[in-house]
């Protein structure tokens, strides 16, 4: 296919999911962005207001919602861990947060399953450390009784 007998001069870009998702002049700058990028998304419009227009409207959620309606996201370490049923919801969650743990699920089943196992650990290791403390205060404690 041979790009360069398009005319897309009058056209601008929207990418909701890609390499950097925005707004976009010419397929020259968009390309990079989407081609290669698995679950890319992105759309050409006539007018920059109406890209505008879309990616907000992307951004508020109406479309993103529809677009990865099929993903579930489950944010195990984040700002507010949950699940969250776009990725529009999750990025603020763990854009940021160092350390942030987060995966897209196909079902909320899948998801809440995970989340739910995720929880039942930290509760298993929270609860290992606890003893692990206390075992070393009491041994501490018998150690000064013996030395003194």
């Amino acid at each position: 296919m041979d790009h360069g007998k398009r005319n897309n001069a009058s056209k601008v870009y929207v990418v909701f999911r890609g390499k950097r998702p925005g707004l976009y002049n010419s397929w020259h700058r968009c390309a990079p962005m989407v081609i290669g990028v698995k679950g890319s998304i992105f759309k050409a419009l006539k007018t920059y207001n109406e890209v505008i227009a879309t990616f907000n409207e992307f951004r508020n959620g109406s479309q993103a919602d529809n677009i990865s309606a099929s993903k579930v996201y489950g944010v195990f370490r984040g700002k507010k861990p949950g699940l969250y049923n776009s990725w529009c919801e999750c990025a603020p969650m763990v854009i940021g947060f160092k350390g942030s743990i987060f995966k897209s699920y196909k079902s909320y089943d899948e998801a809440v399953a995970a989340f739910n196992e995720f929880q039942k650990k930290m509760s298993t290791v929270k609860n290992n450390l606890q003893v692990r403390v206390l075992m070393k205060v009491m041994l501490e404690q018998v150690l000064c009784h013996l030395c003194c």
